[in-house]
């Protein structure tokens, strides 16, 4: 039979234990305050970065002027880009196809505070679908939600390209079937990566795009591969949507448990 400690051994025991909660408590302490102290380094370090970031746009904006200039001069340029591009060219079905030979550029303005977003422009010239002369979306960001917002079309009579017709022989019908589709989609806290793939991708180097092989020229059996692509466009946007109510979940869940 094991001994039984005595009360006085427990009693050590037991300061013993509560020396070493203290000790435990005053490690977790600082160690806290460290970590305050590394998000502070990083809030700064974040601040001169986009400090750098802000400077050497203002430096880029000139280029993207002359740029522009430059192209404007080319017919079809940012139709043709935009539709070589290999995931915004399942944006533009045969729908559309004919209104965007009236697209006369895309640019992308970041927001004077960068941390806030920026939106992408569409310029159209006269044309029989509809009035505006320009298309915006809106990519905002405002403490930590996500949001898109656009421009609302002014369709002429019976032209209207939008669509919510489900896709053939799939089984449920996507939150954006074109161009025109997504462009009047507003996500709220919902991250916008169409926007991201065409201010990160397409509008910093369009030319790569524009001197790409035609791809009427391959082969049907492709159509199966880029409805494959489209899908997988579309999942991005689920994926991060997900990811966010994940987090957001995670995070009151651990503060239900705080409390």
């Amino acid at each position: 039979m094991a001994d039984v400690p005595s009360s006085r051994k427990m009693k050590k025991i037991e300061e013993e234990e509560k020396d070493a909660d203290e000790h435990t408590q005053s490690y977790l302490e600082e160690a806290s305050m460290v970590q305050k102290d590394l998000e502070n380094v990083a809030k700064c370090m974040m601040n001169k970065i986009l400090t750098v970031v802000q400077e050497f746009d203002g430096l880029k904006r000139p280029l993207y002027n002359k740029r522009h200039s430059a192209l404007s001069s080319v017919p079809h340029f940012w139709a043709i880009a935009f539709m070589n591009h290999p995931k915004l060219k399942l944006l533009v079905d045969t729908s559309v196809e004919d209104c965007f030979n009236y697209l006369s550029y895309v640019q992308v303005l970041d927001n004077e505070n960068l941390r806030t977003g920026y939106q992408v422009v569409f310029a159209f010239h006269s044309n029989p679908y509809f009035y505006n002369t320009e298309l915006i979306k809106h990519n905002s960001y405002d403490n930590g939600v996500v949001s898109s917002r656009n421009t609302n079309i002014e369709w002429k009579e019976n032209m209207n390209l939008s669509t919510d017709r489900k896709r053939n022989g799939k089984k449920r019908s996507p939150p954006v079937e074109n161009f025109f589709d997504w462009l009047q989609s507003c996500n709220s806290n919902k991250h916008d990566i169409v926007c991201d793939i065409i201010k990160d991708d397409l509008w910093a180097d369009p030319l790569k795009y524009f001197f790409l092989p035609d791809d009427n020229c391959e082969d049907n059996s492709e159509s199966e591969s880029e409805d494959d692509d489209y899908d997988d466009l579309l999942d991005s946007n689920d994926e991060e949507s997900h990811d966010e109510e994940t987090t957001e979940s995670e995070d009151n869940r651990k503060q239900n448990n705080v409390d």
